[in-house]
């Protein structure tokens, strides 16, 4: 799935999990540890750096989902899920 990516960022792990609005879907969360990607290739750490939008709305067009799984905070086995576009933010 890596392979796959021109450009984009892998999110390992995010600050205030859980603060987003559950019935709207609505989030807006800093990094704690994600990577650059570039032509499939993770080429660096991203730092200062949110992701924002709306889960329900993200979730209809997922690109692919991993054959792999891993647990996430000891409660969630759970793969990796490439979203084509999402909004982001950050220092340059």
């Amino acid at each position: 799935m890596l392979a796959s990516i021109d450009g984009g960022i892998l999110v390992e792990d995010l600050l205030g999990l859980g603060q987003g609005n559950i019935i709207s879907g609505a989030f807006s969360n800093p990094l704690a540890l994600a990577f650059k990607i570039e032509k499939g290739e993770i080429v660096g750490r991203v730092k200062d750096m949110s992701i924002a939008g709306n889960i329900y709305d993200l979730l209809k067009d997922v690109g692919a989902v991993s054959k792999e799984a891993h647990w996430v905070y000891n409660t969630f086995y759970a793969p990796y899920i490439l979203i084509p576009e999402m909004n982001v933010a950050g220092k340059s």
